[in-house]
């Protein structure tokens, strides 16, 4: 489709935080007559996150609420795992995931999904250099 490169430049912060949220690549897609954004997990799974009927949309509405649909592919096609609506993307992507994670929880539901959001303290810190602000701020406890 000839505008997805407009969609690309259009949506580059979303897809930023949606790569950053997932710790995957996030990618613009064909999505029937229009576009979405795609991130792919292992186990056919992938998200679609939308923010118009049918796609995203041209102009890029602030106003608009995106929708985040969980999927997975299987040999009898693609079946919604979870899906979630919010003002912001990342939202709504952390919202599926916890629906999902509450049909588990209900259900004993393992839809062998790994999309978990990365959370900061699992993030390895580098030590701060000596005279760096640390040493500024005093001792911590």
């Amino acid at each position: 489709m000839p505008r997805k490169k407009y969609h690309e430049e259009l949506y580059g912060d979303a897809l930023m935080a949606l790569a950053a949220a997932t710790n995957r690549p996030a990618t613009i897609v064909d999505h029937g007559d229009n576009y979405a954004i795609r991130v792919d997990f292992e186990l056919s799974r992938h998200l679609i996150a939308t923010n118009a009927v049918g796609g995203l949309d041209d102009d890029r509405l602030e106003s608009a609420l995106w929708v985040v649909r969980l999927l997975r592919e299987s040999d009898g096609g693609v079946h919604e795992v979870a899906s979630s609506t919010d003002p912001w993307l990342v939202d709504a992507y952390d919202r599926a995931v916890a629906a999902v994670t509450a049909e588990e929880d209900r259900n004993g539901f393992d839809p062998r999904i790994t999309v978990a959001p990365l959370a900061l303290r699992d993030v390895p810190q580098a030590p701060p250099a000596e005279g760096g602000e640390a040493d500024r701020l005093g001792p911590t406890a």
